[in-house]
C-alpha cells in the first residue's frame, strides 16, 4: 500500500492533532508538503489552528495568550503582514520633536522627555484630511488611551523640571489599546534615556550630577523608582560635552559621549569598560555601533588613527 494512500485511511482529526504538536521547523517542513499533496494541502488551507502556527513560525513570531480564535489570530496577523508590505500604519501619533530632549523606542514602548509638563503626543489616525490644520480639534493621547496615569516624583513643594511620556503603544494581536504614564520629575532633567521593557529597566541619564560626573540612574518603566534588581544608582561616569549614546543589552549598560564610551553591569554597578578617544571626536550618533551581552563595536574615523588611539581606563 502507498503512503499517500496510507495517509488518506488516517481520519482528519488524527492528522491534524499529529501536525498541531509540531514545533515550528517541522511545520516549516510540512509548508513544502502542500505543493506535493493534494490531501495536506486541502487538509491545511481548511484548519484555521495550523494555517495560524505555520505563517506564525514563517513570521518569526510567537504566540501570546489572548481571547481569540485560530482564525481570528490568523486575520490579525494577515493584516499585520499586509501593513507592512504596505507600510500602512495601524494608528499614527504625532509629536513635537522640539519638545522631546530625547526619546527611545523598544518592545512596543515609546518614551520620551520633555521640560515641564509639556505633553507633546497627539494620535493622527490614517486620513485623507488636512490634519494639520486640525490640531486642536484632534483627541488628546489622554483620550485616546485605554488607561492613563500620571506620578509626580517626590511629592513637595520643589517645581516640575520635566515629563517623561510613557507610551504603551497597541497591540494588534492581543486587542490591548494604548495605554499613556506621565511621570513628572523634580530631582533633575533627564538628557538621555534608554528602555527595556522586558526588564521592566528605565535609564535616565543626568548631566553634571557633580562636578565634572555625570549620572547614569537606573529605575522601573512601571513606576519611575528605582529598580529593585540594582546595587547601585546612580552610576557615576565621567562628565563629557553632550550624550552621544545609550543602549541596553541585557545586564549591560553603554553610555556613549564624543569623546568617550563607559560600559557597566546595571545590576551590580560595575564598570567594565571604559575607553577615551583622543583626537577622536566624531559624528555623536557614530560612536557606539552595536551592544550585545558579551561584544560593543565602535567606528572610528579611519583618518584619525594614526593619532592617539582609544585609552582604557587603568
Amino acid at each position: 500500500m502507498r503512503v499517500a494512500t496510507k495517509i488518506k485511511i488516517l481520519l482528519n482529526e488524527i492528522v491534524l492533532e499529529i501536525l498541531s504538536h509540531l514545533d515550528s521547523d517541522v511545520l516549516a517542513l510540512v509548508v513544502r508538503c502542500l505543493a506535493v499533496s493534494k490531501t495536506f494541502r486541502s487538509l491545511i488551507h481548511e484548519t484555521s489552528e495550523l494555517m495560524y502556527l505555520i505563517e506564525l513560525a514563517k513570521a518569526e513570531k510567537v504566540d501570546l495568550p489572548t481571547g481569540n480564535t485560530a482564525a481570528e489570530k490568523l486575520e490579525k496577523l494577515r493584516a499585520c503582514r499586509e501593513r507592512l508590505n504596505t507600510m500602512e500604519p495601524l494608528q499614527r501619533i504625532r509629536g513635537s520633536l522640539d519638545q522631546w530632549i530625547c526619546y527611545d523606542l523598544a518592545g512596543g514602548v515609546f518614551v520620551s522627555v520633555a521640560k515641564k509638563r509639556t505633553l507633546p503626543f497627539q494620535p493622527i489616525f490614517p486620513s485623507n484630511e488636512d490634519y494639520w490644520n486640525a490640531w486642536e480639534e484632534r483627541p488628546s493621547i489622554q483620550a485616546q488611551a485605554i488607561s492613563t496615569e500620571t506620578l509626580v516624583e517626590n511629592d513637595g513643594p520643589a517645581e516640575v523640571i520635566a515629563t517623561i511620556q510613557v507610551i504603551h503603544l497597541p497591540n494588534p494581536h492581543t486587542d490591548q489599546g494604548l495605554k499613556h504614564q506621565a511621570f513628572h520629575m523634580k530631582s533633575f532633567l533627564p538628557q538621555g534615556i534608554a528602555i527595556d521593557p522586558g526588564q521592566d529597566l528605565l535609564v535616565l541619564v543626568e548631566i553634571e550630577m557633580q562636578p565634572g560626573v555625570d549620572g547614569v540612574h537606573i529605575r522601573r518603566l512601571l513606576d519611575n523608582k528605582a529598580h529593585h534588581l540594582c546595587t547601585q544608582t546612580p552610576l557615576a561616569c565621567r562628565s563629557d560635552a553632550s550624550i552621544s549614546q545609550l543602549s541596553i543589552a541585557g545586564d549591560k549598560i553603554a553610555l556613549a559621549h564624543i569623546t568617550t564610551l563607559t560600559i557597566w553591569d546595571w545590576k551590580s554597578g560595575v564598570v567594565l569598560s571604559f575607553l577615551r578617544f583622543w583626537n577622536l571626536i566624531l559624528n555623536r550618533k557614530e560612536l557606539l555601533q552595536e551592544l550585545s551581552d558579551a561584544q560593543f563595536l565602535v567606528r572610528i574615523n579611519a583618518s584619525n588613527l594614526g593619532v592617539n588611539g582609544p585609552e582604557p581606563m587603568p
